[in-house]
């Protein structure tokens, strides 16, 4: 596999001054993502208080953690521990269980290690100046033990979302397009106002923080 390598060699400051210098480089994007990912306004929205049924969910399974590790994507790119998909789908039963262990450490305390925090960035240029960080989209490469995490708490998660259907596995969103053309048809017919309500989060989340958003679509 290449090194992942910046495809500038200079690039510019916010007052489209150029920067050579590697040092000076990386801070600039330091610089960049930072204000990108963090300097955004949040909403704080009071959520709604949770009902406890008394009911408490069983820590996963070896059964979870051997699946989810078998779904990991091959051909990736690894995070900053540099373990790749096909290494730990093809060591064995024992390093499976190995593996089990840390998923039942990081479910009992309720929190993830800093190192499955922590990822590698590689831009890819989209189009326009090469020396413009706005030009370019930033692609974090996660650590893969996270990754095992994370499909585990998906596949927990999921039976809960019935009204998803784009991005999700044997579900489309056809039939919500077929109603959504239905609704405008009946409405048009009867002469009734249609409101169509379209939220875009730049990009799929790639500039602004959410802490809770409530949107509510309404018909007249």
């Amino acid at each position: 596999m290449k090194p992942y390598t910046l495809r500038g060699s200079s690039y510019r400051d916010k007052e489209e001054n150029m920067i050579s210098d590697r040092m000076g480089i990386l801070e600039r994007w330091v610089e960049y993502f930072d204000e990108l990912r963090n300097n955004q306004k949040i909403y704080e929205l009071e959520a709604p208080p949770a009902e406890d049924d008394g009911q408490i969910l069983p820590p996963p399974s070896i059964g979870e953690t051997v699946r989810a590790i078998h779904r990991l994507k091959n051909h990736k790119s690894p995070g900053a521990d540099g373990i790749t998909a096909e290494l730990v789908q093809h060591v064995g039963d024992q390093l499976h269980q190995a593996l089990h262990q840390p998923m039942l450490m990081v479910w009992d305390i309720e929190s993830v290690p800093g190192g499955w925090q922590r990822g590698i960035i590689c831009l890819i240029h989209k189009k326009g100046d090469i020396t413009q960080c706005n030009n370019y989209r930033g692609i974090t490469m996660l650590s893969t033990i996270y990754k095992i995490f994370s499909a585990i708490l998906l596949d927990r998660i999921a039976p809960y979302g019935p009204y998803q259907r784009g991005f999700t596995p044997g579900k489309s969103a056809t039939d919500q397009i077929s109603s959504l053309r239905q609704a405008m048809e009946k409405l048009l017919e009867y002469g009734h106002q249609l409101h169509h309500f379209f939220i875009g989060f730049k990009t799929t989340y790639g500039g602004i923080i959410i802490t809770i958003v409530d949107a509510t679509i309404q018909l007249d």
